[in-house]
């Protein structure tokens, strides 16, 4: 299984360096970046810039997030499409190598866009003359172990079902916090007492994608990191790991059960 692995990780990053898909989203990043960088350039000074080069850090780190996770739904949908899961199945080299190299493929492509974001934020921080704080460095990681969670998820759910759909849940799970906070405003009564047992039951069985956000508030403002955060973050990356691995386990099991798609 090992030595496969390899081998249809590199298959799948040629199929992501070939796909038009693909290219028009990293083409968005790119616009992105020259677009939330132009205020650095118009204002003079310093904490402007800091403040631009923070939200640039932000926005950029959070969409590489949501394209890693979406990665491995790319690859799965285009093997379902052209009905080649089957095929993958019947091959001498062990299914589990071909589904771990997905989640290998979407993991390493996210490293390395997390990596040249990182790079262009210390770059641009010594360009401007902003202090470089650790913050960065910790949003870069922080946003990469996001996206191994998101991705954990995703793609069991676009081996089940359409990505259109699995998108749909995804969102769906996500505003499960929001729509909680909201239905806790609302005056009680009986019908919304049933809504929001259901909205916190769900709430609490579903996964959370952003374990220590609320944690972390002075990193949103001032990019700086104590003690307590880096711990929050290695807690943050052994859940991705645990998530990741019962994705991984989810994903060969229902692609077993359709292996004709």
């Amino acid at each position: 299984m090992l030595s496969a692995l390899p081998v249809h990780t590199r298959v799948h990053l040629k199929f992501l360096a070939r796909n038009r898909v693909f290219h028009g989203i990293v083409l968005l990043i790119v616009l992105g970046i020259a677009t939330l960088s132009l205020p650095g350039f118009v204002f003079y000074d310093r904490s402007s810039r800091f403040m631009t080069l923070r939200t640039l850090a932000q926005q950029l780190h959070g969409a590489v997030a949501i394209l890693t996770a979406g990665i491995g739904l790319l690859i799965l949908w285009s093997h379902r499409s052209a009905r080649s899961i089957k095929m993958v199945t019947t091959t001498p080299s062990p299914f589990p190598a071909w589904v771990a190299s997905v989640f290998a493929t979407a993991a390493l492509s996210g490293a390395a866009a997390q990596a040249v974001i990182a790079g262009l934020v210390a770059l641009l921080s010594v360009y401007w003359n902003v202090p470089y704080q650790l913050g960065f460095l910790y949003l870069a990681l922080d946003r990469f172990a996001d996206s191994l969670i998101l991705l954990a998820f995703l793609t069991p759910l676009g081996a089940w079902m359409h990505p259109f759909l699995a998108v749909l849940v995804l969102l769906f799970i996500t505003s499960l916090g929001s729509a909680r906070t909201v239905l806790e405003s609302v005056e009680a009564g009986l019908f919304t007492s049933v809504v929001r047992a259901a909205a916190s039951a769900l709430y609490y069985l579903v996964p959370t994608f952003d374990p220590f956000a609320g944690r972390t508030l002075v990193l949103r403002r001032s990019m700086r990191v104590s003690i307590v955060d880096w711990r929050y973050l290695g807690i943050t990356c052994a859940y991705a790991l645990l998530c990741l691995s019962f994705g991984y386990v989810s994903t060969i099991a229902v692609l077993r059960r359709r292996p004709m798609v």
